[in-house]
């Protein structure tokens, strides 16, 4: 018996998303929203007719929002580190340069 093509769009989308969404993840805000997207679509796929594509879609959408989300942690720690030693005067090139022309 031949399935209907019809009724595996949402799990080749949700696939399709979740792919994109691990691929993107450093695109810290598209990388989330697109393993958002395929997330929803790869459920409502598994809840019409579970397939092998909607399950790597889920699979894939939820590895995509981690490192998304793991992605956005590391920015915000990253920009806060930057930002306290902009205003803390600590970058370490001054005191280098007052170093070298000590020694000099």
């Amino acid at each position: 018996m031949k399935k209907n093509n019809s009724t595996t769009g949402f799990g080749i989308a949700g696939f399709i998303l979740g792919l994109l969404s691990v691929l993107l993840f450093w695109f810290y805000i598209i990388g989330p929203l697109l393993g958002i997207v395929g997330l929803i679509f790869s459920i409502i796929q598994i809840k019409k007719n579970k397939t092998k594509l909607s399950i790597a879609g889920l699979i894939l959408s939820i590895i995509g929002i981690i490192l998304g989300v793991f992605m956005i942690i590391a920015l915000v720690a990253f920009w806060n580190i930057i930002e306290t030693s902009v205003n803390s005067g600590s970058l370490g090139i001054e005191s280098s340069m007052e170093e070298m022309a000590k020694l000099g």
